[in-house]
């Protein structure tokens, strides 16, 4: 497994377990890294370079059921040129987003 180095000024988004409404991690133009999964859900919640909501280009994915843990991107992010936003659901994991 590779490892990554992540930028010192990488910020976290907490988000539930069961979080229905999309999420706006930045509104604005920043770097995705990924997530890490404290909780199993059977959602799978998708990442999208948008500054509102969860439509546009998508640069995460998570499987539904995926186990506990990291899941970063490619080594030094994902630039997202509009915002980063998780799109919500009922039945997705609780995770930790990783950005700038």
């Amino acid at each position: 497994m590779p490892v990554y180095v992540l930028p010192q000024v990488i910020k976290t988004t907490l988000i539930a377990a069961g979080t229905v409404a999309n999420t706006v991690v930045k509104g604005a133009p920043g770097t995705y890294y990924g997530v890490l999964l404290s909780s199993v859900g059977v959602g799978t919640p998708g990442v999208f370079d948008n500054a509102t909501t969860n439509t546009g280009t998508p640069v995460g994915q998570l499987a539904a059921s995926a186990p506990l843990g990291a899941y970063p991107t490619i080594s030094g992010g994902v630039p997202c040129v509009n915002g980063i936003t998780v799109a919500g659901g009922a039945t997705n994991p609780a995770m930790t987003v990783l950005w700038s």
